[in-house]
């Protein structure tokens, strides 16, 4: 899935930077200005709920407001309630329609 949405988002001009997990991407961030995160909620090591409450407690400027995107197969209202609980600002269930992601991206 990962490579899948990396090559979708290459397509429409986006610069795009996949780590394997959440613990992988925190250990990136220093060096890193997001302008958006997109994360999948189950992932080894660091979970996407995790890894936003990792981000949103950050001693760093951008760490409460860069949007995150979780993407999950988990459609249920809980599930979505629990990501907006942990710091996320949008909600993607999968499979991902492309459309929907754009959308998503434009709302920012």
């Amino acid at each position: 899935m990962r490579e899948a949405l990396s090559f979708l988002l290459r397509t429409v001009g986006l610069d795009v930077q996949p780590h394997a997990d959440g613990a992988a991407f925190l250990e990136a961030l220093p060096g890193l200005r997001p302008g958006c995160i997109v994360t999948d909620i189950r992932m080894p090591r660091l979970d996407g709920l995790e890894s936003a409450r990792a981000i949103r407690n950050l001693p760093r400027d951008d760490a409460r407001t860069v949007p995150i995107i979780a993407m999950t197969a988990n459609a249920f209202e809980e599930d979505r309630s629990l990501a907006y609980e942990a710091g996320m600002t949008g909600y993607l269930t999968k499979p991902v329609d492309p459309q929907q992601l754009f959308d998503e991206l434009e709302k920012l």
